[in-house]
């Protein structure tokens, strides 16, 4: 079988990484030479444009998914963003300042962040006077706080939050940031029908809406339900045999 496509999307973590956070020599020839046969790909994953441009540096996709789903880059331009409202920016920001209970807050605005950190304070990473009351609405808030406060936030200003194990950072988005409607728009922008997207990930959201998803042998059972294709077990080499299996075939 030799799958076709516009475009073929992949998560970077639990896909692409090996347990390192590295990418296999395979993985890298393997996408290298997707864009050598004019596929184009494209990466999603939950870290901040910053994190996420240094790990995919090696392999520049065509579009990027980052921060949640709450940003899209084509290369290095953001195209679509499902950003805090103005009012949600303002009054958590507020909120986490004056709570004794808060010791570190950031805000990404596109690839920037801005901390209450002086010590942070470098090329994308900037400090800020969280005293000061925003002007323009962010695409996330991150806090050091606890889950109860957390709690509080999301209720009283509608948003979405979540950490992540071993982060002790929690995060606030808007509830339209997420990776199936970050696909969604993504691809209306590119004018690529959502049938002609192939893509390899745990996202259940993303796998039910494209033409072809694929996950690996070992996700979750309601996960390889949504999925039409298996490739095997999570490790990056047997996604490089299947990409030359099934893709990278004349």
């Amino acid at each position: 079988m030799c799958i076709t496509n516009k475009i073929i999307l992949f998560d970077i973590e639990g896909i692409l990484l090996k347990d390192d956070k590295t990418f296999s020599q395979e993985v890298i020839r393997a996408l290298l030479k997707l864009k050598d046969t004019g596929h184009k790909f494209g990466v999603m994953t939950s870290d901040l444009w910053l994190k996420a441009s240094g790990i995919t540096s090696s392999i520049s996709p065509d579009i990027s998914i980052v921060a949640d789903g709450s940003q899209v880059y084509k290369g290095e331009d953001l195209i679509w963003s499902a950003p805090l409202s103005l009012e949600q920016s303002k009054g958590i920001v507020k909120d986490l300042s004056h709570n004794p209970k808060c010791s570190f807050i950031g805000l990404t605005s596109g690839k920037y962040i801005y901390t209450n950190d002086p010590s942070e304070d470098g090329e994308y990473i900037r400090y800020r006077d969280m005293s000061i009351p925003l002007t323009q609405s962010v695409h996330e808030v991150l806090a050091r706080t606890s889950k109860e406060i957390a709690k509080d936030i999301t209720s009283k200003y509608e948003c979405k939050s979540f950490d992540f194990d071993g982060d002790d950072l929690c995060r606030f988005i808007s509830k339209d940031a997420n990776f199936g409607n970050a696909v969604r728009n993504a691809c209306r922008l590119l004018n690529i029908d959502l049938k002609d997207v192939v893509a390899v990930t745990n996202d259940v959201s993303v796998l039910q809406m494209v033409g072809i998803g694929i996950s690996s042998d070992n996700a979750e059972e309601e996960i390889k339900e949504k999925a039409g294709l298996i490739f095997g077990d999570n490790n990056s080499d047997n996604l490089a045999e299947f990409l030359k299996e099934e893709i990278l075939v004349k």
